[in-house]
Order: C-alpha cells, then sequence, then structure tokens
C-alpha cells in the first residue's frame, strides 16, 4: 500500500483520535481504503489502534504514532494536536516480541492526517 495524506480542519483542542475520525468522514466515501480499528481498554489507558487502512496489528507488529516526524509519547485519545502539525503512522515490527531468529525490518505504511 502506498504511502498516503489527508488533510483535515484544525480544531482546537482535538485528538489524534479526533483527527483520524475526521479524516475518516471526509476521505472514507471517495476512499474506501481509509479505515481504522480500535480497542478500548479502559478509562486509564483509553483506545488503541488495532488496524488502519486495513492493516491489523499482531503480537509483534503495532502501529507507531509520530508527530512531525518525532515519536509520539502517548496515544491516540492522549495526543492533543496544534495547528499545521502533521501526523504520521509507521507499521513497526517488535523485534522483541518476536520468535528468536526472526528478522524483519519496519515497514512504513499508513495514512497521514494533518491539519491544515
Amino acid at each position: 500500500m502506498p504511502d498516503k495524506t489527508y488533510v483535515v480542519p484544525y480544531v482546537a483542542g482535538a485528538t489524534v483520535h479526533d483527527a483520524l475520525d475526521a479524516a475518516y468522514d471526509l476521505f472514507h466515501p471517495g476512499d474506501p481504503d481509509l479505515t481504522f480499528d480500535v480497542v478500548y481498554y479502559g478509562k486509564a489507558l483509553g483506545n488503541f489502534l488495532q488496524s488502519l487502512c486495513g492493516v491489523p496489528t499482531t503480537k509483534v507488529t503495532s502501529w507507531e504514532i509520530f508527530i512531525d516526524g518525532v515519536p509520539a509519547t502517548a496515544g491516540i485519545d492522549s495526543l492533543i494536536e496544534e495547528k499545521n502539525e502533521r501526523i504520521g503512522f509507521s507499521y513497526v515490527f517488535d523485534k522483541d516480541e518476536a520468535v528468536a531468529g526472526t528478522a524483519a525490518a519496519a515497514k512504513k505504511i499508513g495514512a497521514s492526517p494533518t491539519r491544515a
């Protein structure tokens, strides 16, 4: 899947989860690949991104969030975005969780909602 970029209007106080919702609402009818699923782990942890654009997380892979190219320090419900910030996602392989001897490189795939 090629990298894609979606530009959504900035909303003060919006979270990364809100940006994903906005991208879905604006672009999904014309881009059926733009989908995401979350799993709720209670009030303390919030929602975790379970799949993006049809690519699911596994025991050894996950979706990593980047803010302006820097790995995020919180999740989709905790990250409050700033105007003109670029939110990106990379599908990454966690070698520490993998079976011994398995090697794979992080693979970048995904949608990048960006607020204008």
